[in-house]
């Protein structure tokens, strides 16, 4: 059967995928220190505008299918099999699509290289297109283990042939071609772990099964994608590449937290809380155990950022990116938030409940659009990336009413309460990082980048773990 069951308790898939995420992410670490050393700003803003557009693809191309395939239980192997249809079909017209924007791309930002790497990033489109139901199906079996080897050796894979590119001089198609191996080889991973049996069969049917709760999926997707990429959009629009590859970088670094902590959560809860969809009360206690220990981390994360901005970013991409440090320090304020916020995405699914979670990114994102604007309309980057910033950390405002109220139907008021004492700590740390940063400025150590990340590292680590024994 296609929904074999498991013997993984919840902690234990959490294990195994903290363990192949981390690990993943010292590799992409890696990866990335290397290739910031051998490529150019500009041309880490060039592919930016193109991972941009990536990204949009990648949305449309699953329109919600594996989340709806780990919602539905009660779809079987001649459904899936119909999906699968389904998606092959869908990903010939949209690599067709991607393949034919590239040529306004190329017009609008007047770089007719930008043409040929929507070519070279084509493969990845497609594969990812055919990838949405061989992985709903992995996720459904809770099959973690198979999931974070293939996530290690694809991405090692992709990476070596990524810095061989660039040694030999490949420039922006480098970064292209990491991204297009990647998604090729987790597709045939994927395809033949989950023994997925194609046949003619009618795709109507398993369609509908999933049709509303996938439609809110893939709508809250088509959203927040504007809500995640305008900016990156604007800014190579108005400020050019090289600045957008500073401002690239800032805001990466601000998401590692949140692909290397929270994300691994996130990936084990749709699959596991879904089982309790009737028993809303479970789910609620389990997310808002997830959610204090959480922010608990986001908190430290956020004030070790603010205190080390500069040591950081030296220490990963190297001297040249040195412009993006003031970007990236009033960020890293917001990390603690995306960290929380990004746990309510598999809560909602969880409930079933994709349409409030749909509302909810609808006001996020016009929060976010109109920081984004008044930042593009000040004409400096610096102002756009503190606007930026101040909306993330708003979000969690809308995000938490639509789901404790709207969803779990319950009093916001117990949820604030349990979580007043972690917000005075989030309140107080923001001032004891820009204490640490001042203090060991005006001290000068010597060994920089090193010794000063270490120190100011140890003393927001001291200051933290003082503030949660007192509290």
């Amino acid at each position: 059967m296609t929904n074999r069951p498991t013997q993984l308790t919840m902690r234990q898939a959490a294990i195994i995928q903290f363990v192949s995420k981390y690990s993943n992410v010292v590799i992409q670490l890696v990866i990335t220190m290397v290739l910031a050393r051998l490529l150019t700003p500009d041309e880490f803003g060039t592919v930016s505008i193109v991972t941009v557009f990536t990204n949009f693809f990648l949305l449309l191309s699953d329109m919600g299918l594996s989340a709806g395939i780990v919602q539905h239980k009660e779809l079987d192997d001649k459904d899936l099999s119909g999906l699968f249809v389904f998606a092959v079909g869908m990903s010939v017209v949209l690599v067709a699509l991607f393949l034919l924007l590239g040529i306004p791309v190329g017009l609008l930002y007047g770089n007719d290289l930008l043409r040929t790497l929507f070519v070279a990033a084509a493969p990845g489109v497609f594969f990812s297109a055919l990838n949405s139901v061989p992985n709903g199906m992995l996720l459904r079996q809770k099959r973690f283990l198979a999931v974070g080897v293939r996530l290690v050796t694809v991405n090692v894979a992709a990476g070596v042939v990524a810095i061989a590119m660039a040694l030999a001089g490949a420039g922006c198609y480098a970064l292209v071609a990491q991204f297009s191996l990647s998604c090729t080889l987790v597709f045939v991973w994927n395809f033949l772990l989950a023994r997925l049996r194609v046949r003619r069969v009618p795709v109507l049917r398993p369609l509908r099964a999933i049709f509303e709760f996938s439609a809110f999926q893939f709508a809250h997707g088509f959203v927040n994608y504007f809500f995640r990429n305008l900016d990156n959009l604007l800014v190579g629009l108005v400020f050019g590449s090289s600045v957008l590859g500073y401002y690239d970088k800032a805001y990466k670094l601000t998401t590692y937290p949140v692909s290397g902590f929270t994300s691994v959560i996130a990936s084990v809860v749709h699959p596991f809380l879904s089982d309790y969809q009737d028993d809303p009360q479970t789910i609620y206690r389990k997310f808002l155990d997830m959610t204090r220990s959480v922010f608990a981390v986001g908190i430290l994360v956020s004030a070790c950022f603010v205190a080390a901005p500069a040591e950081i970013v030296a220490v990963m991409f190297g001297d040249q990116w040195q412009e993006a440090v003031p970007l990236f320090r009033v960020l890293s304020v917001s990390v603690m938030f995306q960290m929380i916020t990004s746990l309510t995405g598999s809560v909602f699914q969880s409930l079933g409940n994709t349409r409030e979670m749909f509302y909810t990114t609808v006001v996020n994102t016009c929060i976010m659009i109109g920081a984004i604007l008044g930042g593009i309309a000040s004409r400096d980057v610096f102002v756009l990336a503190i606007l930026v910033s101040l909306a993330v950390c708003i979000n969690p405002v809308s995000t938490f009413y639509y789901l404790i109220v709207r969803a779990f139907k319950m009093p916001m008021g117990d949820f604030v309460h349990a979580m007043l004492p972690q917000l005075l700590v989030a309140f107080a740390m923001m001032g004891v990082s820009v204490g640490v940063h001042a203090l060991i400025e005006l001290v000068g150590l010597p060994l920089w980048p090193v010794l000063p990340l270490i120190t100011k590292l140890g003393l927001c680590g001291a200051c933290y773990v003082g503030m949660l024994l007192i509290t």
